[in-house]
This record gives structure tokens, sequence and C-alpha cells, in this order.
């Protein structure tokens, strides 16, 4: 990605992404967490691990978690917007093609 883009995506799901590590680190607290990992180095078995609960069949530590969380949110985030503006020129081409209202919603619920 481009690194001005990345920096503005960043800035812009910057609040979701707290919103995911306070609601996280609420339901999951440290002590749980530790018992994740041992539970990890017992069965090393592939679990959600961090902060930020992200799925790893290696052993990643808070830090770790919260690096590979944003990631998973900035790829989520720039999907989203790519099906918004795909659907939304889809609407356009058919608006400009003088279909009714309902036609609109056949056509996308066809997408």
């Amino acid at each position: 990605m481009n690194h001005l883009y990345l920096q503005v995506l960043k800035r812009k799901t910057e609040g979701i992404i707290y919103a995911i590590m306070i609601y996280e680190d609420y339901n999951r607290p440290r002590l749980i967490r530790l018992v994740e990992y041992s539970w990890f180095f017992l069965t090393k078995k592939p679990l959600t691990m961090g902060i930020m609960q992200v799925r790893s069949n290696t052993y990643i530590n808070d830090i770790e978690s919260v690096r590979r969380g944003v990631d998973l949110v900035l790829q989520y985030y720039t999907e989203a917007l790519q099906n918004l503006k795909r659907m939304i020129l889809h609407m356009n081409v058919i608006i400009f093609c003088h279909c009714s209202s309902e036609s609109i919603t056949v056509e996308l619920n066809i997408k």
C-alpha cells in the first residue's frame, strides 16, 4: 500500500482499533490471557491470543497481537471501502440507465 494512503487509513481507523483493544482487554484481562498462553504451550493448537485476540498457530505476545490486529482492521476496512465503491458504481449505472427503484433493488440483490 502507498505510505501516505496507509497513514490516512490508520488515522481513520484509529478509533475502531482502540475500541477493539478496550473491548478485548476487558473481556480477556491479562490473567486470562496468561492462562490462554499456558494452554497454547501445552496443546500447540492454534488459538486467539493477545489483546487483539488474533488467531495464530505460533506464540504471539500482546504487542504482536496489536500489530497483526491493526493489519487485519486495515485490510477489512480497505475491502469494505472497495465493496462500497463497487456498489455505488453499480447503482449509478442502473440509475443512468433510467431503471426503476425496484430494478435497482433486484440488481443489487443479484450482485
